[in-house]
């Protein structure tokens, strides 16, 4: 008897998804979602402001202002910068959050549907995303991540579009390689994060290319795709020439030397940032200690000077940090990858999945996201992929629509009681 209520409550679920269209999902969404937003920044402040926020919007602001880019928080492009300060500018930075999230959601559900030609998988796949915590909680702030993932989502649009008009050989495709072209230049100058999804995008449409047409015409419109990438780009650092007609390049320089430096490659950050996305667990080793002793010393009528006294190295004994994420991250983290490998396996052996195709090889190259290490906002350039991949796996075998409802129940849940602060973002054990 159970059993046949859950059967009728899932039945029920399902013509409630296909009665509700699209809209209303997405305005729903959208309208939980800035409830959690005004809730969580102004009331219990479980969304903390980041330092690097409170950067970007300084900077936004004076960029609009007229000050060059270089001048103010150099080492990112300025795109998301400039658009976070015309909205702050105007008192209206909550309502930037909300549009980004649901042009994202809407975007999603695009993606989704050009591929598989499915409304239930796509709403699914757009309502466990958008109801995923880490996804939610990131658009929360205003950091260049979400504002550069809701441009990367109009390019893998695009990019898809151009993908189906190259393999029906139609030579009308020069609209879309512009369009793409200009969002490529676009996605880069809002943050060069995006960099490793758009090299899937890249190496798909240099094959689709080259199958489809001969050399000649293949060559030209990449030149063709990658000129309009790049004047798009450096469109975005016009107010640099203020300085001097060579200052977008000197920006762009400075800008490459300094994130080099300063997230280099590390093989502890790129396993614990891998582990992550596997396991929903971070493992630090606690370092050693120094304490130092500073005290003053008058050195002249009315000055005194800092002087260091002393210097203790306390060696801390051997621990390790392990922190689970609880809150956040979602808790079907773990099912996204091994069947994301499965997909790929049915996609190599059987043909199977041959839709999924240009979202699987975006989501390889997204991957290389997670080697920069466990940062939160790394993830949204890969989980809303694995989610799309996840959910046409699912959905297509004979008891799918039942599991799928049911992860979108679990999902919905998971965030409520996050944003309700009835389980914490995560829990850390010292070792």
């Amino acid at each position: 008897m159970s059993s046949n209520k859950y059967s009728y409550l899932l039945i029920f679920l399902q013509k409630l998804f296909r009665k509700a269209g699209v809209v209303t999902p997405i305005i729903s969404s959208s309208v939980i979602f800035t409830l959690f937003t005004y809730s969580s920044r102004y009331m219990t402040s479980l969304v903390p402001l980041y330092l690097d926020e409170k950067v970007y919007i300084e900077c936004g602001i004076k960029y609009i202002s007229g000050l060059p880019p270089v001048l103010c928080n150099f080492e990112h492009p300025p795109l998301g910068k400039y658009i976070i300060g015309l909205f702050e500018s105007h008192n209206a930075g909550v309502i930037l959050l909300v549009l980004n999230y649901f042009i994202s959601l809407i975007m999603l559900y695009k993606i989704t549907y050009i591929l598989t030609k499915n409304k239930i998988i796509s709403l699914y796949a757009m309502l466990i995303v958008g109801f995923d915590t880490l996804f939610m909680f990131t658009y929360m702030h205003y950091l260049l991540d979400p504002i550069a993932f809701t441009f990367l989502l109009l390019t893998t649009y695009i990019y898809i579009l151009l993908l189906k008009n190259i393999e029906r050989k139609n030579m009308n495709t020069y609209k879309d390689l512009v369009f793409l072209g200009m969002s490529l230049g676009l996605t880069v100058a809002t943050k060069w994060q995006t960099i490793y999804s758009l090299l899937g995008m890249l190496i798909m449409v240099l094959w689709s290319y080259f199958k489809a047409f001969n050399f000649k015409t293949s060559f030209t419109r990449i030149i063709n795709l990658s000129a309009f990438a790049v004047l798009a780009y450096l469109t975005t650092f016009a107010m640099d020439m203020k300085l001097g007609i060579v200052e977008p390049v000197i920006h762009n320089a400075m800008a490459l030397a300094y994130m080099s430096y300063r997230h280099g490659f590390s093989p502890s950050l790129a396993v614990i940032g891998i582990m992550k996305l596997l396991s929903r667990v971070e493992i630090w080793r606690l370092a050693s200690f120094i304490v130092m002793y500073v005290t003053t010393t008058i050195v002249a009528p009315n000055v005194s000077s800092l002087i260091l006294l002393n210097s203790t190295y306390v060696e801390s004994p051997a621990r390790m940090l392990v922190r689970i994420g609880v809150g956040v991250p979602s808790i079907l983290w773990p099912i996204l990858f091994p069947i994301y490998l499965l997909v790929v396996k049915a996609r190599l052996e059987g043909g199977r999945f041959r839709e999924l195709d240009p979202l699987i090889v975006v989501t390889s190259t997204s991957l290389l996201n997670l080697l920069n290490g466990p940062l939160d906002w790394y993830y949204i350039y890969v989980v809303p992929f694995l989610y799309i991949i996840t959910i046409t796996y699912i959905l297509s075998h004979r008891k799918g629509k039942y599991i799928a409802a049911l992860l979108s129940l679990a999902q919905f849940i998971h965030c409520l009681l996050f944003f309700l602060k009835v389980i914490p973002y995560a829990n850390e054990l010292s070792i």
